[in-house]
């Protein structure tokens, strides 16, 4: 019996392929990032090997410490004099050596170990001369990458950091309070981790256990399907592909927005989120794909919602229909050489007879953009331009953790519901390691279901005009200069200003320094 399990395993293993790329990564997603931190982790060794050369010591200049592949290498800067020297030059050069603080590698193509440290600061400013209108963030992390025998790898990045002055400012304006953070008397600190273990087989396909963020679909203005604007969530995901289609599933663990405390103890209602994705790839950039998403509470991990092949809202239904449930299905079309195409479409409550009508449940959102993109300085221009339009009350339920939802913010577009929105995202290398990335948006919207936390049990009508209620109009504008001043350092200078037409406008700028090491 042993024995057989063993050749069982070789068989496995001898089955294991290259681990490609999740599912959930967008081809288009917006380029305007305030914070090195938003920036997302990479999702596969091809990603790992881009940002990070397997020889963390090789150079054509210092061939006394190159590595021998052939040797079990465990490699650090204060591993000697030479080494130390040569790590820190090139971590104060614009040279793109691959130094590391730590890496380990034990036999040749088995695998690799590689330890990062990061760091850096933040400052954010009003659009007044008053000190208590800005902040300061500083922050310091590290980043785990670790390949086995090429189909099992691992990741995680962990950071800390914290606010010094002006806590109210901070903590009303701050890029990442999304979540759990303390504030004392002199500080407001903050943590966060992300990681995922993923394992590929032929014959099973990707499967992957981490804590991270997922969206659908492309988009630049932030997705209408499954949206990242929100802290990290544990998740179990599964990729299989067969020819031209690929099977795609999602089970999350999500915080309800509410928690009843007593004291010492903390009482949150369990809330998943499941989802379900099918392809067709047509060409390798064209794909068209179907799926559901369900928010579900009181349990977790239904196994009613574990099944990748089958319809879960009819699951949904002989669970006594008291989820949350979202279809939705998109594309992405490569129309020719440099233009291309991309579209979201969700719906929930749909009644045919009223597709074009006013019936409040009529719930349904479109997004679609149109862009051009080129290789321009050895980097990627870009501009893109997105349509979106959504029915109110789309994201509500009657039930409250089932809103679309995590810790307090919004699992739908970020900019709510009973809206139209117009955004223009341009992205141009400017050389010697400058980007100028830029976003402009348009956005009017009704003031009835707007935004998730409403119960849609609190309706004033069974009608639900476009835009129904108070309308507001607002105008934004956000400006990035990324300059990749040396092969570890990074600088961000930048603008955001919101104006609500006929109301009020607010400015913030934005200069930050990162580093990787």
């Amino acid at each position: 019996m042993k024995r057989l399990s063993f050749i069982l395993l070789l068989i496995v293993f001898a089955l294991s392929g290259f681990a490609e790329d999740l599912w959930f990564k967008p081809l288009i997603k917006s380029r305007v990032y305030e914070s090195a931190l938003q920036e997302d982790a990479p999702v596969s060794k091809k990603t790992w090997e881009e940002y990070l050369p397997i020889s963390p010591y090789s150079s054509s200049e210092s061939p006394q410490i190159k590595l021998n592949r052939r040797d079990k290498v465990f490699r650090t800067p204060l591993d000697s004099r030479k080494i130390f020297v040569h790590s820190l030059r090139n971590y104060f050069t614009a040279r793109q050596d691959s130094s590391m603080f730590l890496c380990y590698q034990p036999l040749s193509g088995f695998g690799e170990l590689q330890v990062r440290i990061l760091g850096g600061t933040e400052y954010m400013t009003g659009d007044t001369s008053e000190k208590e209108q800005s902040t300061s963030f500083v922050y310091y992390g590290g980043e785990v990458r670790m390949d086995c025998s090429s189909n099992f790898y691992l990741y995680a990045r962990w950071w800390g950091g914290h606010h010094n002055e002006y806590l109210d400012y901070a903590e009303a304006n701050s890029l990442h309070l999304d979540s759990f953070y303390k504030r004392r008397d002199t500080s407001i600190n903050i943590d966060n981790i992300e990681g995922y273990a993923a394992w590929h087989n032929r014959l099973l396909g990707t499967v992957s256990l981490g804590r991270g963020k997922w969206t659908v679909g492309n988009s630049i203005s932030g997705n209408v399907i499954l949206n990242d604007a929100c802290n990290e969530y544990g998740y179990f995901a599964w990729k299989y592909n067969l020819g031209s289609l690929t099977l795609g599933m999602l089970n999350a663990v999500l915080i309800a927005d509410s928690t009843n405390t007593d004291y010492s103890y903390k009482n949150y209602e369990e809330k998943g989120l499941a989802l379900h994705r099918i392809g067709w790839h047509f060409s390798s950039t064209n794909e068209i794909f179907v799926g559901e998403e369900i928010i579900y509470n009181g349990r977790i991990l239904d196994p009613s919602y574990l099944m990748p092949h089958a319809f879960l809202r009819i699951a949904e239904h002989n669970l006594r229909d008291r989820d949350n449930v979202l279809i939705f299905a998109g594309w992405q079309v490569e129309l020719k050489q440099h233009w291309l195409s991309y579209g979201n479409i969700a719906f929930d409550e749909l009644k045919k007879s009223e597709l074009f009508g006013n019936w409040w449940g009529n719930k349904w959102a479109v997004q679609t953009g149109f862009g051009f993109h080129t290789s321009m300085m050895g980097d990627d221009f870009r501009i893109i331009g997105e349509f979106t339009a959504i029915r109110p009350w789309l994201y509500t339920h009657k039930a409250l953790p089932n809103k679309f939802s995590h810790d307090g913010m919004p699992l739908g577009y970020p900019k709510g519901s009973n809206l139209i929105d117009y955004t223009l995202e341009v992205n141009v290398p400017l050389g010697l390691g400058f980007i100028l990335n830029s976003q402009g948006s348009y956005t009017r919207q009704g003031s009835v279901g707007n935004h998730f936390s409403i119960n849609y049990e609190t309706r004033p009508s069974e009608n639900a005009r476009w835009l129904d209620g108070e309308i507001t109009d607002t105008a934004r504008a956000r400006i990035m200069l990324d300059w990749r001043m040396l092969a570890h350092h990074t600088v961000k200078l930048g603008l955001q200003h919101v104006e609500i037409i006929d109301g009020e406008s607010n400015t913030n700028l934005y200069l930050g320094w990162h580093t990787e090491y």
